[in-house]
């Protein structure tokens, strides 16, 4: 019985929903925050990037990154996974990746 009440209370919920309209309401209130600390949230990235860069240089990161991917392709090789692909379909994916990156970037610009 209260598998029935659950499923009339959510469906009557999808029917009565109704979306608010923005209208930019967001866009404009995001814009008119303080902006004092912006210089801080820099410097903190910048410095953040500095040790990431750093530490992959002492560590030998591109060595680590080289060999790793080296195995990971004789591996798939080995398992003759790349012949069974279809290159179509990881291109297409990895277009929709580049792209939906791109825009999440774009949108943290605003």
């Amino acid at each position: 019985m209260e598998k029935i009440d659950e499923d009339m209370l959510i469906r009557f919920m999808h029917e009565q929903k109704e979306e608010v309209v923005n209208n930019g309401f967001s866009h404009r209130v995001m814009r008119h925050l303080p902006k004092k600390y912006r210089w801080a949230n820099w410097l903190f990235n910048a410095i953040c990037t500095t040790v990431c860069l750093y530490l992959f240089y002492i560590l030998d990161g591109a060595r680590i990154l080289f060999n790793t991917l080296k195995e990971l392709f004789l591996s798939l090789l080995q398992q003759d996974i790349i012949g069974n692909t279809d290159h179509t379909t990881l291109g297409i994916a990895l277009g929709a990746l580049v792209i939906i990156g791109i825009s999440r970037a774009c949108s943290l610009e605003d």
